[in-house]
């Protein structure tokens, strides 16, 4: 039996990638579930500060920008016949819509609503959510997602991510 030791960057470098599997598993609606069940509990159990509620018509307004932005963005995928799944191998680049505006505007949308949630609900914590959904789509989603772009469609993609900013 051989007992090898691991170094500290390696440790580090091995649990990354479990967490980035993780969470590459679970997609992105699953991670918001978590992250909210994670803002309540911190909310049932604390007494973190509330913002106003009269910004709540602002939170109405940008969960209803959020979702149109949302169902135009997976119409896009829908009549180009392609894959919206993280984990799943896309057919094309879209570039209609509002792909011409940002390549992620799922993940765009999916912030806008959880702006507009923080807004309605009111405590400082669910704040959390979409400065840590942010971290999470920037950090492990959208270079993975981007990684498999170049690998499938090569200069396709990065001269369609050359004229199209990854967020605005």
């Amino acid at each position: 039996m051989e007992i090898r030791l691991i170094r500290g960057s390696e440790f580090s470098r091995n649990n990354t990638s479990i967490v980035k599997r993780f969470l590459m598993t679970i997609t992105p609606p699953g991670i918001l579930v978590l992250l909210y069940l994670a803002a309540y509990a911190v909310k049932r159990w604390t007494s973190i500060g509330s913002c106003s509620i009269a910004l709540a018509p602002l939170g109405y307004a940008l969960i209803g920008a959020g979702a149109v932005l949302f169902f135009w963005a997976g119409l896009q995928f829908l009549l180009r016949k392609t894959t919206v799944l993280p984990i799943g191998n896309p057919s094309r680049i879209i570039v209609g819509g509002p792909f011409r505006f940002t390549r992620n505007p799922i993940y765009l949308a999916d912030l806008v609503i959880t702006l507009g949630i923080a807004l309605c609900l009111g405590p400082l914590v669910y704040w959390a959510v979409p400065v840590a959904l942010f971290w999470i789509l920037n950090t492990v989603f959208i270079p993975e997602e981007e990684r498999k772009m170049r690998a499938i469609f090569g200069d396709e993609f990065d001269a369609y991510a050359a004229r199209v900013r990854r967020w605005l």
